[in-house]
């Protein structure tokens, strides 16, 4: 913090994963939805992403949507009728920054044994 001088501002990822689990939910089937352990994992995720560096990476949508997208991997999850759903919920999202922020936090477990 003092290198940044103590002015850091974060754009809270938590806001934007709660929206964009509710429209997951919509989306999916329910049974799908109900079985899966998919909104307490991402939640999980994200909040262990607060003790990475990711906050000053990436902005909080960015972020929301890697949790999102590394959650639906863990859980075999695929979005029906969407190739790139992340662009629905995120337009200024790409494919390489939502994987590097699933690498990443996998990269802080491997760590954090």
């Amino acid at each position: 913090l003092r290198a940044l001088g103590f002015q850091v501002e974060v754009n809270n990822p938590h806001q934007y994963l709660l929206h964009y689990l509710k429209l997951v939910s919509d989306w999916l089937n329910r049974g799908v939805w109900e079985a899966s352990p998919l909104a307490t994992l991402c939640w999980t995720l994200l909040n262990d992403s607060c003790h990475t560096r990711l906050c000053l990476q990436y902005s909080g949508e960015e972020i929301a949507v890697g949790i999102l997208y590394m959650g639906m991997h863990c859980c075999h999850i695929e979005m029906p009728g969407h190739q790139a759903w992340w662009k629905i919920l995120c337009r200024s999202c790409d494919l390489d920054a939502i994987q590097r922020i699933g690498s990443e936090l996998m990269e802080f477990y491997h760590r954090n044994k």
